[in-house]
């Protein structure tokens, strides 16, 4: 045996050697039976083998036979091919070497005939052996069947998909087998196996490897049968995926790798058989299949969005597009911008749409033109910029890499002149990702603020590696993560995503999702065809009943992950609308991320139109030219606050706020200026009104009153009492003590807050100065108990003393004035309705002057106090300075205004009882009588006329002795005589 090697291949458990399927470790081999190399066809051409020998590998390129020297240098990674008879021609040419690199080191030597004749005689001998014994061998053998594939000659490939498809410009690539997926044949009869074939440029990683995930999950349906098919669903198919890389388009151009494309796959239908549908590859490489699937009659579904790819479905009615239409990408924007004029009462003509898109695609050229036609119809002031990437406007420089010419487009779709316009237009751009970086540093140097940015980089890579840019960006696209549809084995396409990026180590795109899709539409073209069969005959059906196929796919309904799909008359999908997108910030992230904006069924955010740096800025706010010029977000908010001692009265576009006028300021991100007047109590003011309102305790009115009250009482009971001033205190004390318990209750519980309410405001529209009056009171808050519950025990303790003073001093009114109150209660209670009635209209009059309200306030609280006050004690005052009136008694001033009504405890009047002011009346009466008496006695003696003074002076005597007993027993009585002598 040699051993053949396919780096990266498995192939331990494969039949064929040259149909090594799928990607394993480094270092696996596969083993040829040399014989097996015989029963190649060598007649085609030029055989190609790789060859080890001993720890030496013979290296060499494909180079023509006749070549002097025959060598090349591989990588380890590289499989490392001999032309079999260009080793012989240069081994037997004199003079002429080989190069052979060491395995295990990077030495070169050089072997020439004479040195590797050894060699030479033992490769000779080798041949000969397995040429003798493949003779021994069946032809038919089933180990070698691999349907013509190995007639291509192609090598697989030496990488991994997505390795492939990071090659730069610089690295070239020859045309490789990457899968070929193959359901082992068991010979049972219910399976048949139906071929697809893709070819791609190596920029498509994501349309082979999601073909490679639809086939590998169909294959292992049903414990490894296959997908089930037909009425009683006993008949089973299998898929084989043949993925071939073309190039490396970057590497050699598109016109080129176009050849390359259609020559493959000519060749895959000419060699290889049961190959039946094609799945498109990817971007311009799309038409390369086209010519192929019309001159070998077979379908394929191309991943195209544009609707003039399809249009020539008379002529080849083969091509089947899955993309949704990608002109309808912009026009959910545009429609939305008119929903929000319709609802603001504004006309679409007023509002400009540009649009700027590249005219040598027909990707970016249909999109744009299809929002030109919309905008139109709708009727918005529409300018269309159409520009050749590929044309020199600078001689020498294409305009796509010429800066100059692409900040001209820029400047006609916002111009510095109008950068701060209030119709900010809406802009639509169908570019490459350098285009819009160039035009959008020109558009921010230009102030521009877009009603909407809607760009066909917004859903590419350039979005994501420009995150500061792309806030409220708008873009359209295929396919969008929110989508909800699934199938058989994924819940959605998301979840397509994360299984390819386990199996392949990246996370895809949307073109993973649609490739994906392809090989379950077919599958439900087949199963929905042989749905009623009791036994498919798959094979004869797809052989020569095509035509059949391809018409039941005309009218088909699936749901696959992509999304419903079904064709119209151009046999384009037309089955849901694209996916709007646009990047937001969802929920609480702080991160904008792409949303989905329609189909609304699948959408997960609302459309932000307009966006936020083309709204003015609200009040107490400008616009801010450094913002404008350095926030990388074009469409972010523009706006910052008014700076102190600034202000902005309505909405603007203003790149300033205005300055306060003179006397008045403003705090920052303000919306009007405050001229302070204060119109507050002054300090002295304020100390006058503590002054004013040093209130007295005036519930001792009632105490005094019951003080006579209780003294009178006992008086007309001929007794003595005592009522001393302690006891006075001691009533006044519980009575304040029940107040202060109150008041500290309130405070703990419910404390009063200095609320300030505004009264009015004034607002100035020339100078923007605004006048707001306030008032402050102290107010109970209203989530504790109300005020009330404290304020109303105080109010019924004191109206229940006045109610008690007032029933006091109307017992008491007989009373001389020198000792009750009631004539002076009733004149202050007329004096405080006087002052009511004179303060509350001018309190009501001076409402606009804070100084003047407190004034009055004030006053009318000074006035009722002292005024209450000096009626009560003023005339106290003056009787006690007068004294007791000459030649009266204490006991003879109590006795009033009505002789002395005061009643006994048994009813009688006081003129028919012997009381103490009658006892010492009578008793003064009479020693003033005696002392006349004396005098005219001593006359009458001396004139010898006798006398009866000893009996009236004995019946005096007794009376006084009574007075005086009383007198002596009554401490005030006594107190009263004493002032009265002193007097």
């Amino acid at each position: 045996m040699i051993m053949c090697v396919h780096h990266n291949i498995r192939c331990p458990d494969v039949k064929d050697p040259w149909r090594c399927r799928g990607r394993s470790d480094r270092g696996h081999f596969c083993l040829i039976p040399m014989w097996r190399l015989m029963n190649l066809r060598l007649e085609r051409e030029r055989m190609l083998w790789s060859l080890q020998i001993s720890t030496t590998r013979i290296l060499s390129n494909r180079g023509n036979v006749g070549r002097q020297e025959v060598s090349c240098r591989c990588e380890d990674r590289s499989n490392c091919y001999i032309d079999l008879f260009g080793l012989l021609f240069v081994l037997s040419t004199p003079n002429n070497h080989l190069y052979v690199n060491n395995n295990t080191t990077e030495t070169r030597t050089t072997m020439t005939a004479s040195s590797s004749c050894y060699h030479f005689i033992c490769l000779l001998l080798a041949l000969a052996i397995a040429s003798t014994y493949a003779q021994e061998q069946p032809i038919d053998d089933p180990i070698i069947e691999d349907n013509g594939l190995s007639n291509l000659n192609l090598p697989p490939c030496t990488a991994t998909s997505y390795e492939i498809s990071q090659y730069g410009a610089d690295t070239p690539l020859s045309a490789c087998i990457l899968y070929d997926l193959n359901p082992p044949n068991d010979n049972d009869a219910s399976f048949t196996e139906v071929g697809l074939v893709q070819v791609t440029p190596s920029i498509c990683h994501n349309h082979r490897d999601g073909a490679n995930t639809a086939v590998s999950k169909l294959n292992n349906d049903n414990n490894g049968k296959g997908v089930a098919i037909g009425f009683s669903g006993t008949t089973y198919i299998k898929f084989r995926l043949i993925s071939i890389i073309g190039g490396n388009s970057n590497n050699i151009g598109n016109d080129a790798y176009s050849i390359v494309h259609e020559q493959i796959l000519d060749e895959v239908f000419q060699n290889v058989d049961n190959v039946h549908f094609i799945l498109g590859s990817c971007s311009f490489a799309s038409a390369n299949d086209k010519p192929m699937a019309l001159k070998h009659a077979k379908i394929v579904l191309s991943q195209v969005g544009p609707p003039g790819f399809y249009m020539d479905v008379a002529n080849n009615p083969y091509v089947f597009g899955i993309h949704v239409n990608s002109d309808t990408y912009p026009l959910p924007a545009l429609k939305a911008l008119q929903f929000r004029l319709d609802a603001m009462g504004e006309s679409t003509k007023n509002q400009p749409v540009r649009v700027v898109y590249r005219d040598r695609s027909e990707f970016f050229k249909s999109t744009c033109v299809s929002a030109i036609d919309a905008a139109t119809v709708q009727g918005f002031d529409v300018t269309a910029i159409e520009f050749n990437p590929d044309g020199e406007e600078t001689p020498g420089v294409p305009n796509s890499q010429n800066v100059e010419f692409l900040e001209g487009l820029a400047d006609q779709l916002c111009s510095a002149d109008e950068g701060s316009n209030t119709n900010n237009a809406a802009v639509i751009a169908c570019v490459q990702n350098g285009d819009a970086d160039v035009m959008l540093a020109r558009m921010r140097l230009n102030g521009c603020r877009p009603m909407l940015a809607w760009f066909t980089t917004a859903t590419w890579g350039w979005a994501t590696d420009n995150t500061d840019t792309i806030p409220f960006f708008l873009g359209g696209g295929q396919w969008h993560e929110n989508f909800v549809y699934s199938d058989k084995f994924f819940e959605t396409g998301k979840a397509v995503l994360e299984y390819g990026q386990e199996q392949f180590g990246y996370m895809g795109s949307y073109d993973h999702v649609v490739s994906y899709a392809m090989p379950m539409l077919i599958v439900e073209l087949l199963t929905s065809f042989f749905r009623i069969a009791d036994s498919p005959n798959v094979t004869d059906v797809l052989v020569n009943r095509y035509e059949e196929i391809r018409r039941s796919l005309m009218n088909i309904n699936a749901h696959t992950i992509f999304g419903p799909v079904s064709f119209n008359e151009y046999q384009r999908n037309n089955g849901r609308g694209a996916a709007g997108t646009q990047w937001v910030q969802k929920g609480n992230v702080t991160e904008f991320q792409l949303g989905c904006i329609s189909p609304l069924d699948q959408a997960d955010v609302s459309i932000v139109i307009p966006s936020p740096s083309a709204l003015p800025c609200p009040t107490g706010s400008h616009l801010d030219q450094n913002l404008i010029e350095g926030n990388p977000a074009i469409l972010a908010d523009k706006c910052t606050l008014c700076p102190a001692g600034t202000f902005a009265q309505y909405e603007n576009t203003n790149l300033k706020c205005q300055q306060c006028p003179e006397g008045s300021a403003s705090p920052e991100g303000a919306n009007y200026c405050i001229a302070t007047e204060d119109n507050l109590t002054s300090v002295g003011l304020e100390v006058l009104g503590f002054i004013f309102v040093a209130l007295s305790w005036s519930s001792t009115i009632g105490y005094m009153s019951w003080r006579l009250f209780k003294v009178a009482r006992n008086a007309e009971l001929v007794r003595r009492v005592r009522v001393s001033v302690r006891e006075i205190y001691v009533m006044v004390a519980v009575v304040l003590l029940f107040d202060l318990a109150i008041l500290i209750a309130w405070v703990l519980v419910a404390p009063l807050q200095y609320i300030r309410t505004n009264v009015s405001t004034t607002l100035n529209e020339a100078t923007g100065v605004m006048t707001i009056e306030t008032a402050g009171a102290c107010q109970g808050s209203p989530d504790n108990v109300s005020m009330w519950a404290f304020l109303g025990p105080i109010i019924i303790i004191h109206v229940g003393s006045m109610i008690v003073t007032n029933v006091i001093l109307f017992k008491v009114r007989g009373i001389s004035d020198r000792y009750q109150e009631q004539k002076y209660v009733a004149l202050a209670s007329i004096y405080i309705c006087e002052l009511l009635l004179l303060g509350l209209p001018i309190l009501i009059a001076v409402q606009e002057s804070g100084e003047a309200r407190y004034i009055v306030i004030a006053g009318v609280i000074f006035l009722t106090d002292t005024g209450v006050l000096a009626l009560i004690f003023v005339p106290k005052i003056k009787f006690a300075k007068e004294g007791i009136p000459e030649g009266l008694t204490v006991s003879e001033t109590i006795g009033g205004r009505r002789g002395g009504v005061l009643k006994s405890q048994t009813g009688r009047a006081s003129n028919g009882v012997s009381t103490v002011e009658e006892i010492r009346r009578r008793a003064a009466s009479r020693a003033s009588h005696h002392r006349n008496s004396s005098i005219a006695s001593s006359h009458s003696e001396t004139e010898g006329v006798p006398s009866d003074s000893p009996r009236v002076a004995s019946v005096v005597s007794s009376g006084v002795e009574k007075v005086e007993e009383i007198e002596e027993e009554d401490d005030d009585f006594q107190d009263a005589k004493s002032n009265c002598s002193n007097v």
